[in-house]
């Protein structure tokens, strides 16, 4: 049986491109780059080369600072205990702002900071999923320090729109994080129009190793290091530098630049054919912010009177991955709950996330898959009604 992964806000198949370009960096290529024999400094053109990879591909310039990391989980923290001591300890700014829909890499790092004396406003995103710029502004205090959310959600789809944010920031004083991993590779970013001060991102999420991500930094910033150990990437992260997930992490920058049209484009449209597919095919069906600006590669649906553990459960057993949050995410009926959906709909929603690798013919599979799944588990659902009511 073949299995259709439609779970790409998880994780993502490694590009077999990717796979090839790291393994002469597992195999020959194994020196530490900043030894000054040959074997370390033939490294340095690969290494310039890679991160030169990164920044292109979210239009960064030489003077941004680039951390290689071990994910975006360790970006996000570095981020944090950089704003803690550089900015918390320092000045006496303690608040911090974030979004009520955020996942585990922001909330729980800032729930640490919590526990050391700042002060978190967390502010809903309501039934559209995004916030609102008059949102942010109202929560703004004098002792705000950091403003950080995810550019779009992961488990929704939906983009925030960051217009006018920057100079909000940058008038008072405040700086912003934006996790972009979501977004990369989907619409175009250039890292000067964010207007961020810091950006992460993790390899996982472009095809790329689960041990990479990377933390751009602005150039007026003067990061503090996270990892103390070396002087490895300019004092900022200690450590041997993991050669071959940085070349892989820097192959997926440069493919998921290539493929952005495809993603844009053709995904979408696929997107697209197999919501109306489900719509045309099931009856009490809803398709979740497919008015609102959101991710080409992103369906969340809601399949009245069928639970969405069960739904899920069929469909893995039928071989389709598709998720309900957990993990680093909220779970999805939660999140929902919690931008005011009632939960008896909340309880019925999937998400289902596409790649550059998804087909049109897959698609096909599971939407047959889904009918039938559903249609199903709706008739058990009404023959348990009917022995519980007689």
């Amino acid at each position: 049986m073949k299995r259709i992964y439609l779970d790409n806000h998880s994780t993502t198949k490694p590009d077999e491109q990717i796979v090839a370009q790291m393994l002469p960096y597992l195999k020959d290529k194994w020196a530490s780059y900043v030894q000054p024999h040959d074997e370390g400094q033939k490294l340095i053109p690969d290494v310039i080369g890679a991160y030169e990879k990164i920044k292109d591909l979210v239009q960064a310039t030489d003077q941004e600072t680039v951390v290689f990391t071990s994910s975006r989980v360790e970006a996000t923290n570095h981020v944090l205990d950089h704003v803690y001591r550089s900015v918390v300890r320092e000045s006496g700014r303690n608040h911090l702002i974030a979004l009520s829909s955020e996942e585990a890499p922001i909330l729980m790092p800032i729930k640490r900071l919590e526990s050391l004396g700042c002060h978190t406003t967390y502010l809903p995103v309501g039934l559209s999923g995004s916030v609102s710029l008059q949102d942010i502004e109202e929560a703004i205090t004098p002792r705000t320090a950091l403003i950080t959310f995810s550019l779009a959600n992961g488990m929704t789809g939906v983009l925030q729109n960051i217009e006018g944010l920057k100079e909000i920031c940058a008038l008072r004083g405040i700086l912003l994080h934006l996790e972009i991993s979501y977004v990369l590779g989907k619409i175009e970013i250039d890292f000067q129009e964010l207007g961020a001060d810091f950006v992460t991102f993790g390899g996982e999420l472009l095809h790329g190793p689960k041990s990479s991500g990377a933390l751009i930094v602005k150039d007026s910033v003067e990061l503090m290091p996270f990892i103390l150990g070396g002087h490895e990437q300019n004092g900022l992260r200690g450590g041997t530098l993991d050669l071959a997930s940085l070349m892989g992490f820097a192959t997926a920058c440069s493919l998921m630049k290539s493929h952005l049209s495809e993603m844009n484009l053709e995904v979408a449209r696929l997107r697209n054919l197999f919501e109306k597919k489900i719509v045309k095919e099931l009856d009490q069906v809803q398709v979740l912010f497919q008015t609102h600006a959101r991710l080409p590669n992103v369906a969340v649906i809601a399949f009245e009177q069928v639970h969405s553990d069960s739904l899920l459960y069929t469909l893995n057993k039928r071989g389709v991955a598709a998720s309900i949050g957990g993990g680093v995410f909220q779970k999805l009926s939660l999140l929902l709950e919690g931008m005011g959906y009632p939960a008896k709909l909340s309880n019925t929603a999937l998400s289902f996330s596409f790649s550059r690798e998804t087909s049109l013919e897959d698609l096909q599979v599971v939407i047959g898959i889904l009918v039938e799944e559903v249609k199903r588990l709706r008739l058990m659902t009404q023959k348990l009604e009917l022995v519980y009511e007689s």
